[in-house]
């Protein structure tokens, strides 16, 4: 159905008439809108805790709810995933972290929890994240043994260029001093001092020398490369926790920042990265700077969910559903993956569902008006749940009526009084605080008798009806009303043109609430909803040429894939309407187109494929015995006169 007017009170339409009460939507608006300190419909966030959480559209929040409440619940996989969820959080408690088994175990359970179909794989996500930390670990201290290696390496490198300068050295002075005592020995004179050595490293030692270098670099590549793998590692964990949270998986983001608490240091503890995913998710609050804080945001929130589960609960035990109904939407935006709102009761799930059914039923009725029916519904509701604001709706449906009942008596004064122009307006007035009244149709019908341009009216009314000039007939329903009181045939016709137009003139209202919004693909389905009752409305057209320029590309892929289904093309029409429904992912239009087409193919392909069967049967035997089969269905066979043998059919 049409989202509902933000406008709260009931539209008098251009008369804008005084009498009109506005506690009609105001009493239903706690149901049916929602817009609580906590969850706010319209532009799809929350507030929680002073932080503005972003949730999507309002369509799109509006399906996940709805699609919640009509779930059912697997208990048994249920209570198995809790335990094993349990098991995880157990084993990487402080206290229990003793051991590096329970690390193990822990981060074993993650792929079995992955399994289950409420968990959406994010333990699978946390378990990657959690093997290639440990693997750049591992890899680490295969660096440190790496470096430790090729720090013996270069000791030996030194010692063995130090080594062979300092020998050579040594041999050079041997020989000079073997040399000065020869010369002694041999009576030369005047030894003296030793000549200064220009002793050099041999050539092995300059090569030496070289190879050390070369060491000396590996060693600072290895360095480079286990601080980049860490560095990178650590960032990849950070991102998947921030991920987790912006998708409100609350215990999994616990989860994962108690394995980041034990692979990584303390130092490493600061958040370097997902600042900017951060911020629209929490666009009204100081981005958080440590994993520990993201950690106590999902503790916080996991006690609100359980706190806000017991709130639900008890509304319900005493019999306010209006009431669980709205702690239970807050409480299923705020935690909808978590394991209390998932495991909510089945039963009492589905009378709250009942509640927010015929609670939406009654806004939709009061936009149309129909106040018979809203009395009705809400008493109805009004049983089921105490705290239903009945009194408020009652309340507005009886101004409205009296307004309606009063602008009649003014149109029945100015008709005492011979003022025409008066009575239209009066009873235009009258006919659009309450479409329904029954008074509106006793008091044309005494007045009908009493009109002389009866036959002109009736003229025009056929004229308007050739012409398809719905748009005049509606300006001037209170005059043709009067003229067409014995006229059953035309009577209806143009009852079914007014209901038509009334419908045409919410929808054109609905299609500039959303372009007022900037929300221009829903703006347009609703002015194509409108085409349904009159394609050459004037005003109608003036909007969708308005609204073309905004939606261009959008209605060039409709049109294409009308152009496919009337071709037959139901796989290229399937196509666009994939493409449109990218551009507008919520689109009303793109979703029958698609389950149209898709079907349309189906049935095409499975007459093409039975028609190629047929095509390849082979001929039917003359006579094929068969043997009797007490137990199984009697076979499609026709038996032979006075004979055992049956001629089988081909199957």
């Amino acid at each position: 159905a049409p989202a509902a007017s933000p406008a709260p009170g009931v539209n008098a339409g251009a008369t804008g008439s005084p009498l009109e009460s506005k506690t009609a939507l105001e009493g239903q608006k706690r149901l049916f809108d929602t817009d609580s300190d906590a969850v706010n419909f319209e532009d799809g966030t929350m507030v929680y805790k002073g932080k503005t959480m972003s949730l999507g559209g309002s369509r799109f929040m509006r399906a996940r709810f709805d699609r919640y409440l009509n779930t059912s619940v697997d208990t048994k996989a249920l209570e198995q995933y809790k335990a094993i969820m349990t098991e995880i959080k157990r084993r990487l408690l402080a206290n229990e972290l003793r051991t590096k088994e329970n690390f193990e175990e822990a981060f074993g359970l993650l792929f079995e929890a992955g399994k289950y179909e409420e968990d959406g794989a994010a333990c699978v996500v946390i378990a990657n994240h959690v093997f290639n930390s440990l693997r750049v670990r591992e890899e680490f201290s295969d660096g440190r043994w790496a470096e430790a290696e090729l720090g013996r390496r270069r000791k030996y490198e030194q010692d063995v260029v130090a080594n062979r300068t300092a020998i050579a050295r040594l041999n050079e002075i041997k020989e000079r001093e073997d040399a000065a005592r020869s010369n002694t020995g041999k009576g030369a004179k005047g030894g003296g001092a030793l000549p200064k050595s220009n002793i050099t490293a041999p050539d092995e030692a300059a090569f030496r020398a070289l190879d050390l270098a070369e060491t000396q670099a590996e060693i600072a590549s290895t360095k480079i490369r286990q601080a980049v793998n860490a560095t990178q590692a650590k960032l990849q964990f950070q991102a998947g926790i921030v991920n987790l949270l912006a998708q409100r998986r609350w215990e999994h983001a616990s989860i994962a920042c108690g394995f980041y608490r034990q692979i990584f240091r303390a130092s490493a503890a600061k958040l370097e990265t997902g600042q900017d995913l951060l911020k629209q998710f929490l666009p009204a609050t100081e981005t958080m700077d440590t994993v520990d804080s993201l950690e106590a945001l999902a503790r916080e929130a996991i006690s609100d969910v359980n706190k806000g589960m017991d709130s639900v609960s008890n509304a319900y035990d005493r019999g306010t559903l209006v009431a669980s109904l709205e702690r239970l939407q807050e409480t299923f935006f705020l935690g909808e993956h978590l394991l209390p709102v998932i495991s909510f009761d089945v039963t009492r799930k589905l009378k709250i569902r009942d509640v927010y059914t015929r609670g939406r039923e009654v806004q939709q009725l009061l936009d149309l008006k129909d106040y018979d029916e809203v009395e009705k519904l809400s008493g109805d509701l009004l049983s089921i749940s105490s705290d239903f604001p009945a009194r408020q709706i009652l309340s507005g449906c009886a101004a409205a009526k009296r307004g309606s009942n009063m602008e009649l008596f003014a149109a029945q004064t100015a008709f005492a009084q011979k003022k025409t122009e008066d009575v239209k307006t009066a009873l235009t007035r009258a006919t659009t605080l309450w479409p329904l009244n029954p008074a509106i149709t006793k008091f044309t019908e005494n007045i009908l008798g009493m009109v002389d341009d009866t036959q002109k009216a009736t003229l025009l009314f056929d004229e308007l009806g050739k012409n398809g000039s719905k748009r005049q007939m509606f300006d001037r329903a209170a005059e043709l009303g009067v003229a067409l009181r014995h006229d059953a045939e035309r009577a209806d016709k143009l009852k079914k043109i007014m209901t038509e137009m009334q419908s045409l003139e919410f929808l054109l209202g609905q299609s500039q609430a959303a372009a007022d919004q900037k929300n221009y693909y829903a703006a347009w389905e609703y002015l194509m909803e409108a085409t349904k009752f009159d394609n050459s409305d004037v005003k109608l057209n003036k909007a969708i040429g308005d609204l073309a320029p905004q939606v261009a590309g959008y209605v060039q892929l409709l049109k294409q894939a009308e152009l496919y289904e009337k071709d037959s093309d139901y796989s290229s029409a399937l196509g666009s309407y994939l493409a449109a429904q990218d551009i507008n992912p919520v689109s009303k239009v793109c979703n029958e187109g698609i389950k149209r087409s898709s079907q349309n193919l189906l049935d095409k392909l499975a007459a093409k494929k039975g028609r190629k069967s047929a095509a390849n049967t082979p001929p039917v035997p003359a006579a094929v015995p068969v043997a009797p089969a007490p137990a199984a269905p009697a076979p499609a066979v026709t038996p032979a006169p006075e004979s055992t043998e049956t001629t089988a059919t081909n199957p």
